[in-house]
Parts: structure tokens; C-alpha cells; sequence
């Protein structure tokens, strides 16, 4: 059974024995973050991440963007 352990900054790592076990560590760790990411990357899509997470530049940015690429529409 693969080991998982984090450094300072939370970065996650995989000990293993073998190259099953890693996958079977990076499998682990996807499924626990994919949900947050397919989260952030729909609200991107469809604009609103200034909307749901904060009004900063950089967010409003992004938003501006996804409207100015019609992602939404293209998206449906």
C-alpha cells in the first residue's frame, strides 16, 4: 500500500514500492481533489468566478474572458 505524505506547503507525495502502488497513490490522490477542481474550472467556464468566490481583478479578469470567448455558449 502506497504512503502519502504532504511537505510544508501541503504539496502531496507518494512513497511506494512499486509503479502499481504509485498509480494506485496517484488515483487516491485525484479522486480526492478532482470534485474542488471541477468546481473552479465550471465557474470559470460559465463566468462567474468573481461572482462566487470574490470580486478581485484578477477573478473579474477571468470572467471577462470566459464572456469574451462566449464560453458558455460554446460550452452547451
Amino acid at each position: 500500500m502506497p504512503r502519502l505524505t504532504r511537505d510544508a506547503q501541503g504539496t502531496p507525495g507518494i512513497l511506494a514500492a512499486n509503479a502499481r502502488e504509485a498509480w494506485a497513490g496517484v488515483g487516491w490522490l485525484h479522486g480526492r481533489h478532482r470534485p474542488l477542481q471541477a468546481l473552479l474550472l465550471g465557474a470559470a467556464g460559465r463566468g462567474r468566478l468573481s461572482e462566487l468566490l470574490a470580486p478581485l481583478a484578477p477573478l473579474l479578469a477571468l470572467d471577462a474572458l470566459s464572456s469574451r470567448l462566449d464560453l458558455p455558449a460554446r460550452g452547451a
